[in-house]
């Protein structure tokens, strides 16, 4: 089987980029140019514009690209064109930028290069390329197929070692976004018009310009004698402690204005980024998922200028559901479902505390187990009916403190994750009582610690996960503080025993939801979305109770992993006509 490495270089611009627009809607856009295709075998050199490249080699061909998904979509914009014969089919695309995330290493090529090879690319040509230069050919000739070898090298060096799970779950993510998802277009323009209206009746009810402006806004403050905020950032918590201080002041709510504009205005050009990006070819938005996005724990990030991950679960501004403009092709159905505490049952698994998840194969509530082993709660009666007060402050002690949070971090956790105002005396007093009666979580805190501090001063720690996957921790050290690079020649980060189990829990949830896809997909079932812990499928309504049925029992099935049977898989799963919660 012939293998080629292939890279296009293209024209971009300030507000025209892969990272604004994403490779699908940038591949469409009328202002798209591909200036130059290489291609590198040790057999094959070439570098040259696209109307002169030998297609033919790349017929039945596997085609490694670094960043493959922007190729492919690079590739089939030339085909439509005509520039491509329609004949011409590559046999698959392989990612080289995909393995080296796999493996800890930089996902960009210079810094994939320089961290396996030691070879410092120069990328200041791409720097220079911006808009179309032709005289530039040379220089954009040969700095095209430096890269495309470059992907062969890292191809040769990591793609062999890479799981044929791990890649499948790739090209599943891929395909996903490629398709898309349908769009209630109606709706999604109502939520821009409702929007328009409330941006404009902020700006009217705002007294100072600019209004994002912190200046403008302290002077005005001090021209009317209020206090000045400390800023007007929704999520800082100095800002929210002094508006609940100052409440009684008229500058807390000229805050919230200032806040309330810039939500609305951020809502509204997600809104308009995700019509713009449905494809008119087939009537669904496009969007980005980006295979092991989120560095330790392998889980997928947002891309492409539209992070469907970041969709609030509740409307919000002017009553905008994001989740709710996503629907179900004309006469199809969602299927959502959703890992249920999926983290907290992992690290109780990891830690080895069965007895506890025995309670919870046996039907109990995980948070009533929680109440009854840590706060004393001894009803036969559901906890929920005699003491929903004290299974909220148990839900808070078990989502929050599972991964060695102090009293002060969890004042604010135990408001957040539970709804609870807490003081930090009463937090300092909750966190002793959950490591009091949670050993083994602990043990399993020091036993992470342990072997990282065993690994001081070697060039890798590696964390292995029942899934036969591992995390990597590049040059680790621990002088008083713990401290390691996520990436290989990446950036250092401090860590601590309890940052480690959290990675080692998310990424074993992580690689649960992996394994549960591929048996979806194995068995016929298309996955349209996935965030967090959850698979959204989508089929013909009349088969949705069915398919419904199959994906709990598949989710709540444990994957061959050792000891897996003791761990107990919770699945929330619901019939929907659009996205939601």
């Amino acid at each position: 089987m012939k293998r080629v490495a292939l890279d296009f270089e293209t024209h971009y611009a300030g507000d025209y980029s892969v990272k604004n627009l994403g490779h699908a809607r940038y591949a469409r856009d009328s202002r798209f140019k591909c200036t130059m295709a290489a291609a590198w075998s040790p057999s094959m050199k070439v570098s040259t514009t696209p109307d002169r490249f030998p297609w033919d080699a790349l017929d039945g061909a596997e085609i490694v690209a670094h960043n493959a998904a922007f190729d492919r979509a690079v590739f089939r914009r030339l085909q439509s064109d005509g520039i491509v014969p329609a004949c011409i089919k590559p046999k698959i695309w392989m990612d080289s930028a995909a393995a080296c995330a796999y493996f800890g290493i930089p996902r960009d090529l210079a810094g994939a290069v320089k961290a396996l090879f030691g070879v410092i690319l120069d990328k200041s040509i791409r720097n220079r390329m911006a808009g179309y230069q032709a005289d530039l050919f040379d220089d954009t000739a040969a700095y095209a197929v430096i890269d495309a070898e470059w992907s062969w090298r890292l191809w040769e060096r990591l793609g062999h070692k890479w799981p044929e799970a791990e890649r499948r779950i790739h090209a599943l993510t891929d395909e996903m976004g490629d398709r898309g998802v349908c769009l209630d277009e109606t709706r999604a323009k109502a939520a821009i018009a409702s929007l328009d209206a409330s941006i404009a009746g902020l700006e009217a009810s705002i007294h100072f310009r600019p209004i994002a402006s912190a200046k403008a806004l302290k002077k005005a403050c001090e021209a009317a004698g209020e206090p000045v905020p400390p800023g007007t950032a929704a999520a800082d918590p100095k800002v929210e402690t002094w508006c609940r201080e100052n409440q009684k002041a008229n500058s807390p709510l000229w805050v919230r204005q200032v806040q309330g504009w810039r939500k609305a205005n951020r809502t509204r050009e997600v809104v308009r980024s995700m019509l713009d990006r449905v494809d008119p070819a087939t009537g669904r938005m496009q969007y980005e998922l980006k295979y092991f996005g989120a560095g330790q724990t392998g889980r997928w990030s947002g891309g492409g200028g539209l992070n469907v991950q970041n969709f609030n679960r509740q409307a919000g501004e002017a009553g905008t559901d994001l989740r709710g403009l996503i629907v179900p092709a004309p006469g199809h159905a969602f299927i959502i479902a959703d890992y249920a505490q999926i983290e907290a049952r992992v690290l109780l698994w990891l830690a080895g505390d069965y007895d506890f998840l025995d309670l919870l194969r046996g039907g109990m509530d995980l948070y009533e187990a929680a109440a009854r082993k840590m706060l004393g709660y001894s009803d036969p009666r559901p906890i929920k009916e005699v003491d929903p007060g004290l299974r909220q402050l148990a839900k808070g002690m078990t989502l929050g403190l599972g991964f060695g949070m102090g009293a002060g971090k969890f004042v604010s956790a135990a408001k957040v994750l539970a709804g609870l105002d807490i003081e930090f005396d009463d937090c300092k007093r909750h966190v002793e009582t959950y490591r009091r009666t949670n050993p083994l979580v602990v043990a399993l805190w020091n036993r992470l610690g342990d072997a990282f501090e065993k690994r001081h001063g070697k060039p890798h720690f590696v964390l292995k996960l029942p899934s036969g996957r591992a995390i990597h921790y590049w040059n680790p050290e621990c002088n008083g503080d713990m401290s390691c690079a996520t990436e290989k020649g990446g950036t250092r980060y401090a860590v601590h025993p309890g940052l480690l189990a959290e990675n080692y829990t998310q990424a074993t949830a992580r690689d649960l939801l992996a394994d549960a896809w591929l048996r979806c997909a194995d068995a016929g079932i298309r996955i349209v979305l996935s965030v967090h812990d959850e698979l959204v499928a989508e089929c013909p309504a009349a088969d949705a109770p069915a398919v419904k049925a199959e994906m709990e029992r598949i989710m709540r099935t444990p994957p061959a992993w050792p000891l897996a049977d003791r761990l107990p898989l919770e699945v929330e799963a619901h019939v929907a006509n659009r996205y939601g919660k």
